[in-house]
């Protein structure tokens, strides 16, 4: 569909899905995965209602509470009752209003004018996406705004949006890399970095088996590859005794070629497409097929890993950080003020 919202632009909108929730923004995006739909009116919108809680100081009200919840509700892929989506709504309130402090504490900004320039691209886009032009005409509709008005809503969401960007961005920086030893350690106990796929025969007579191996090899010099590779898959589950929902392929991973079958070994040398007669001294034997086979040196499977485990830990970096936040924020809710399905779920648990 031509007017399907790209998903880069959708990866825009997302950095700030939460964020917009918190200011009381409300925004829904159809067709990538479950949607974000964000819920609307806070305290930045006609006053924001009752202020049910605060955290670390600042103001929630319950209208942003509100909105939450029904955006929660609305993009769940599974139902959410009012208690668990109060829960959540709220844990990703404090969640968020928590990273925003960070970012400030640690003197991160973002202009006025960073935002309107992120905002400029939505906007070339919507231009090329009726979808997406309609969902910003409705939700500006929704909350009562004129086109300049939720402009500066959409800003000032932007400013909050970037702020976190730009904190897991300084979090990334400040993430130790991974040592030579862990990369070692990730090594030993994960497969190998190098991998086979093949497609065996196996023969208890050698004689049989070049008789085959000859008969395929004609088939193949006359087929193409796609085609070879069926009429090889037949042979295998034919002289195997194997049925059509059986699977013939075998796949291994290993970081040393001794890991492998010795008919494994011997394909190692062939091209992906060729066949191969492998002969025991016992007189058994094994035609094959090489259907994939990756090497990968030492030093390109370590700088694999090690860009593996930078991002680990980079993630973890980030949870644990969020963690410490969250745990440590002063939230005070004001039972008094919130309705009593929200207060069972919140306080009265």
């Amino acid at each position: 569909m031509k007017d399907r919202i790209p998903r880069r632009l959708i990866a825009s909108v997302a950095l700030a899905v939460v964020l917009l929730v918190s200011i009381g923004l409300v925004a829904q995006v159809q067709g990538v995965s479950m949607g974000y739909i964000l819920g609307a009116a806070s305290r930045r919108i006609k006053g924001g209602g009752a202020v049910i809680a605060t955290i670390n100081g600042e103001p929630v009200s319950l209208q942003t509470l509100e909105r939450t919840k029904a955006a929660l509700q609305a993009s769940s892929q599974t139902p959410l009752d009012d208690s668990e989506a109060y829960r959540q709504a709220m844990d990703q309130i404090i969640r968020n209003r928590v990273l925003i402090q960070e970012a400030r504490r640690r003197g991160l900004t973002v202009s006025e004018q960073e935002a309107r320039d992120y905002l400029a691209e939505i906007k070339a886009t919507a231009e090329q996406s009726p979808e997406l032009a309609q969902m910003l005409r409705d939700e500006a509709k929704a909350l009562g705004l004129d086109n300049r008005q939720f402009e500066e809503q959409m800003v000032a969401a932007y400013r909050e949006g970037l702020l976190i960007d730009k904190l897991y961005k300084a979090l990334e920086d400040e993430t130790p890399p991974p040592s030579e030893e862990e990369i070692d350690v990730y090594l030993a106990q994960q497969p190998g970095p190098n991998a086979i796929v093949l497609i065996p025969i196996e023969f208890q007579d050698v004689a049989a088996a070049r008789s085959t191996y000859a008969e395929l090899q004609a088939l193949a010099a006359t087929q193409p590859a796609e085609q070879f590779t069926t009429t090889f898959d037949g042979y295998a589950r034919r002289l195997g005794d194997r049925g059509m929902g059986e699977f013939v392929h075998q796949k291994f991973r290993f970081a040393d070629a001794n890991e492998l079958p010795d008919y494994a070994r011997d394909a190692l040398d062939r091209p992906e497409g060729a066949m191969g007669l492998f002969e025991r001294a016992d007189g058994t034997a094994i035609v094959y097929l090489v259907l994939k086979s990756v090497a990968v040196s030492a030093e390109e499977a370590r700088s694999a890993v090690r860009a593996h485990l930078v991002q680990e830990k980079r993630m973890a970096y980030a949870y644990e950080l969020e963690g410490r936040l969250v745990n440590q924020a002063d939230v005070r809710i004001f039972k008094d003020r919130l309705p009593s399905a929200a207060r069972a779920a919140l306080v009265d648990r």
